[in-house]
């Protein structure tokens, strides 16, 4: 199926808000859920790179970036409200704690597409790669989240578990979460 804007948003929506309540951080704010609603309307004008080839490396990933500040700079001057949906203005407006679970949310979210994916029989080299990737940055950024709590063990099995409850069996077993 197609890795749809909408959805994708919706989903990392709905695991930030059930992370902020795990996490029992303050509850997101309207303008922080209109941010997160809207973290990646860039793409509806510069259309969507698989991927893989955003995040080849670094250098292609910050060039990607740069593009998409570029393309909403000039359609805020038609639509200045558009200025406040660039990852800068989202960086800003998120604490330093909401925005490390939102960057968990939104990667959790594409590791949640691959598997439903794979369920439904898309087994393909680039979909396991793109799951196993998306798995690897989801526990690297709960793991750094963690390490800057008071109880980093506990915040870290709050992840393990949310990730469990997931419907998908390549992740409900997966020896992996204790990575």
């Amino acid at each position: 199926q197609d890795y749809d804007l909408t959805q994708h948003s919706y989903g990392v929506l709905s695991i930030c808000c059930d992370l902020v309540k795990l996490l029992q951080l303050e509850p997101l704010s309207q303008t922080e859920v209109e941010l997160i609603m809207r973290h990646d309307l860039a793409e509806t004008f510069t259309g969507d790179l698989p991927w893989i080839v955003k995040n080849m490396n670094a250098d292609v990933e910050d060039k990607w970036a740069f593009i998409e500040e570029a393309v909403l700079q000039e359609k805020a001057k038609v639509y200045p409200e558009l200025e406040n949906y660039s990852d800068k203005s989202i960086e800003k407006a998120l604490s330093a704690e909401k925005l490390k679970v939102f960057k968990i949310a939104d990667m959790l979210d594409l590791l949640l597409y691959c598997c439903k994916e794979e369920q439904l029989g898309n087994s393909t080299e680039e979909m396991t790669t793109i799951r196993q990737n998306a798995f690897k940055i989801t526990m690297l950024r709960a793991h750094d989240y963690c390490s800057q709590t008071s109880d980093p063990e506990q915040t870290l099995a709050v992840f393990r578990a949310y990730i469990r409850s997931s419907k998908f069996p390549s992740l409900t077993k997966c020896s992996e979460l204790e990575y």
